[in-house]
């Protein structure tokens, strides 16, 4: 089993947070890192399994059946899975009609039903990032490899890592 460093899951996080992805595959990508789900789930999640836990903070019930431990039918309860500000917001901002938090952009076969994203779109996306990353210029990478080299991709900052950003984003932003 190959494990992502951390340096690679910071990258996904930045390069989720800008203007390079569709916004459904950049949620899809925060939704994974955050909740540390399979892909399955990720890409079969149901808006109805999403709710407003106040505060910022979303939770997800992830049903049994779409888990590991619910294919062997061990689990019966859902899994109360807390979302983060960052990330509730890009799931929030995903809400649209009919069942699917990521419904697919076309169907899998002439005449079927549009279902949700297929697991391959994320893993073709989780697999090209990098390569991405160093294809594409431009300012927004610029942010990317600031905030990257900061350390502060995930899900904070604080104290020590405000004066880095500061250095880091000299001349682009204001107080």
């Amino acid at each position: 089993v190959r494990w992502p460093t951390m340096e690679r899951v910071g990258l996904l996080v930045a390069l989720a947070r800008t203007d390079l992805l569709d916004p459904r595959l950049a949620a899809a990508v925060l939704l994974l890192v955050a909740t540390v789900q399979r892909r399955h789930a990720i890409v079969s999640a149901r808006l109805d399994e999403f709710s407003d836990a106040g505060d910022g903070w979303g939770v997800w019930r992830l049903p049994p059946v779409r888990r590991k431990t619910g294919e062997t039918g061990r689990a019966q309860a859902h899994h109360a899975v807390p979302l983060p500000p960052p990330v509730w917001a890009a799931v929030r901002g995903q809400f649209g009609e009919g069942p699917w938090l990521f419904p697919g952009m076309r169907p899998r076969r002439a005449g079927a039903p549009v279902g949700y994203l297929s697991e391959s779109a994320l893993t073709h996306l989780l697999a090209a990032l990098p390569v991405l990353a160093t294809l594409v210029g431009g300012p927004a990478l610029g942010v990317v490899d600031g905030f990257y080299r900061a350390g502060s991709l995930v899900f904070g900052g604080g104290h020590v890592v405000l004066p880095l950003l500061e250095a880091e984003t000299a001349g682009w932003v204001g107080h």
